[in-house]
């Protein structure tokens, strides 16, 4: 039976003792470590030594100790073993990475590097991006371990307490799931039913920052939960900062249509927050398109992203046709044909329309990304 992950405390110490787990962390909790480790030896794949580090990594390791708040014996095994499983392709030569996805729940282990962040998170967001027939909540955390190594990203599709709430509706324990209200925090629920009452009526994003512990700087936003999923894009904000740190990072949606996210920073002030995220909502966040992932793999910031994204707008609605010599040289040759100039017209028009096609310009701007970052300082001296 599957029982709720908690971390241990002082109940059972003697016994992790004698099994050398005694570094652990632990907070009061039914946690069965031993449990976890014989079923991972039971697959005959790893040894003892390196299935008792996994699993001090993830019940002892990481830098937020809600994880085993917030998952089952039988999740926390898989962890373990996805983690052992990336481990063992890494010394093979691939990338250390490990994913898995179900119906209703999915995981991503990476190193903490941008590049390895990125191609999780891009995974994770065609993982919440799915259309589900019912209304459900989609709850992701991100967790890092305490050496920094080590990124760890989990989602689950979670019932609504309501999925169709009445217009207009801004009650925090008719809107979020079930198991959001189990788990989370009396503080954390205060601060998010702030941000759904605010986000009412607002014509984008709203947002708070709280200090942490530490130094760290919570930053929660509300957003419209549209089929967009925003972390590679604030994840790439903040790294813009000098010495910025993401530690932990979580999403949940609402019923109402909202998506709240959280991320705990080290290294980054509320002034330099507050700067950049407001423009969050003006970012052309489509995974296909190729502005977003200048953004994302940080070669434009996101002052350059939303200006590109605003120049390519501008010149669909108000570059006119081009002409050239050879246009009216052909024109005047048409001009005794049936026809003849509608259908060179016609073809100019859809050759002009290739040419200004979204996919087009944003394909031949990621080919040459630095003439664009020098329009834009062109555009900010104002010359």
């Amino acid at each position: 039976m599957m029982r709720r992950v908690v971390i241990m405390g002082l109940v059972g110490r003697a016994a992790f003792c004698r099994s050398g787990m005694n570094s652990f962390r632990f907070m009061a909790s039914d946690i069965n470590a031993s449990c976890i480790i014989n079923t991972v030896k039971e697959g005959g794949m790893f040894d003892e030594a390196s299935i008792r580090k996994a699993v001090q990594l993830f019940t002892g390791g990481l830098s937020d100790s809600s994880y085993g708040l917030c998952y089952t014996e039988d999740e926390v095994t898989n962890h373990v073993k996805g983690f052992l499983c990336a481990k063992a392709k890494s010394t093979m030569g691939d990338p250390f990475e490990y994913v898995h996805e179900s119906d209703d729940c999915a995981f991503y282990i990476c190193l903490k590097d941008h590049e390895s962040q990125l191609r999780a998170v891009r995974r994770l967001s065609r993982f919440v991006s799915r259309v589900r027939e019912a209304n459900e909540c989609i709850s992701m955390r991100g967790y890092t371990t305490d050496d920094g190594t080590t990124s760890v990203y989990t989602a689950k599709w979670q019932p609504f307490v309501n999925p169709q709430p009445k217009l207009g509706e801004t009650d925090i324990k008719q809107l979020a799931s079930h198991v959001f209200l189990e788990q989370r925090s009396p503080e954390l629920q205060n601060r998010y039913q702030e941000l759904l009452t605010r986000f009412k009526g607002s014509v984008g994003p709203v947002f708070t920052l709280v200090d942490g512990k530490d130094g760290e700087t919570c930053f929660s936003m509300a957003i419209a939960a549209d089929r967009n999923y925003y972390l590679a894009s604030l994840m790439a904000i903040i790294r813009e900062i000098p010495g910025a740190v993401v530690l932990r990072s979580f999403s949940e949606t609402f019923s109402n249509g909202v998506h709240i996210y959280t991320l705990y920073i080290d290294g980054a002030t509320g002034t330099q927050l507050q700067d950049r995220v407001s423009m969050v909502c003006l970012l052309p966040n489509r995974p296909p398109n190729s502005i977003t992932r200048l953004h994302e793999d940080l070669i434009f910031n996101v002052e350059q992203t939303v200006f590109t994204d605003a120049a390519i707008v501008f010149a669909f609605y108000f570059t006119p046709n081009p002409t050239s010599d050879d246009y009216h040289h052909l024109r005047a040759l048409l001009l005794k044909e049936p026809n003849g100039v509608n259908r060179l017209n016609s073809l100019r028009t859809s050759l002009s329309l290739e040419m200004m096609s979204e996919r087009y310009i944003g394909t031949l701007i990621s080919l040459y990304p630095e003439y664009m970052i020098d329009i834009y300082e062109d555009f900010r001296r104002g010359s």
